[in-house]
């Protein structure tokens, strides 16, 4: 399940990096960033959930990415602060992923 959060964290991220940058035109589609920021903090969830059941060791930096995602929905799109609670979520859950393997 760490895996899968990171995977959906990193693309969350690229994605809406990529906009904010002009990288990528997601203006036809902008519902892809939110979905993949929904799908984001769905799979944290479940990830946190299961480290609470199971004997994983991964719970608190689940626990924090999931926090900074909520903080995340509070801060205006397209700012650095933004940008970067994206980036500390993402990396939290990089750090979860290495810590697990």
């Amino acid at each position: 399940m760490t895996a899968t959060a990171a995977g959906t964290l990193v693309a969350a991220t690229a994605t809406g990096l990529g906009a904010q940058l002009g990288v990528i035109d997601t203006s036809g589609v902008r519902w892809v960033h939110h979905g993949l920021y929904a799908a984001s903090i769905s799979v944290c969830v479940v990830a946190a959930l299961v480290d609470v059941v199971g004997p994983g060791p991964s719970r608190r930096v689940m626990v924090g990415s999931l926090v900074t995602l909520g903080l995340l929905a509070r801060t205006r799109g397209g700012t650095a602060r933004h940008a970067l609670l994206g980036a500390l979520a993402t990396a939290g859950a990089g750090l979860d992923l290495l810590r697990v393997r």
